[in-house]
């Protein structure tokens, strides 16, 4: 059962940071967020919570486990994606996955190439931005692509990578991190991208009406 308490339990263990990996430990500060979750859900310390969506869950795992600056940076920049995940294992899984990717391609992409110029990028940003559908954000993506690693600047390969990984995000969860870890490292902005992805999997689960939203 998901109520305030559960919810408050949550924010008051994310605010001593979260870690990049398991633990053993129920100190806070010590655990990574799924296992947050689980013990605030009274379900000791394991990455399981019963409530959370398998592909939810991998996704925040791979999230969790990419570079932030600091597990307080972590905890923080999750917290949202750590309470509208509650309920997901109600949701269809599949469609979690493909909404992402959406979002990722049509919003998360073009955010990484305005960083990266504009003007030198706007025909790969208007492509990206202007797909109507996920078969049409998925043709974007492969055109650009091209251009992507035919460029000669140093961020091409992570550049590449971004697209590569948002392109195949609705086949693995994980795929969806990475594109944020490569989009990070292309624009050298530290966590803006795994923040961004963990926004845009919120906006996705309060689409589908998961229930954890409503606490946020």
């Amino acid at each position: 059962m998901i109520n305030q308490d559960i919810v408050n339990k949550i924010d008051s263990l994310l605010d001593k940071g979260v870690t990049s990996k398991l633990s053993e430990s129920a100190n806070p500060g010590d655990m990574s967020l799924q296992q947050v979750v689980s013990y605030a859900l009274g379900e000791g310390v394991s990455d399981r919570p019963s409530c959370v969506g398998e592909e939810v869950r991998i996704f925040v795992i791979f999230i969790n486990y990419n570079y932030w600056s600091s597990d307080y940076a972590r905890g923080k920049g999750m917290r949202d994606l750590a309470i509208a995940q509650l309920g997901s294992n109600s949701l269809n899984q599949e469609e979690f996955l493909e909404k992402l990717s959406f979002r990722l391609i049509t919003k998360m992409l073009p955010a990484m190439f305005r960083d990266l110029g504009e003007e030198k990028w706007e025909k790969e940003i208007k492509s990206l931005e202007g797909a109507k559908d996920l078969k049409e954000a998925k043709e974007a993506t492969h055109d650009v692509y091209r251009t992507a690693c035919s460029a000669s600047d140093d961020s091409a390969y992570s550049v590449s990578r971004a697209i590569r990984y948002a392109d195949d995000a609705s086949y693995a969860a994980d795929y969806a991190s990475h594109a944020a870890s490569y989009a990070s490292d292309a624009t050298k902005t530290g966590n803006k991208y795994l923040e961004m992805a963990s926004h845009l999997a919120v906006e996705v689960l309060k689409e589908m009406g998961s229930p954890g939203c409503q606490f946020i």
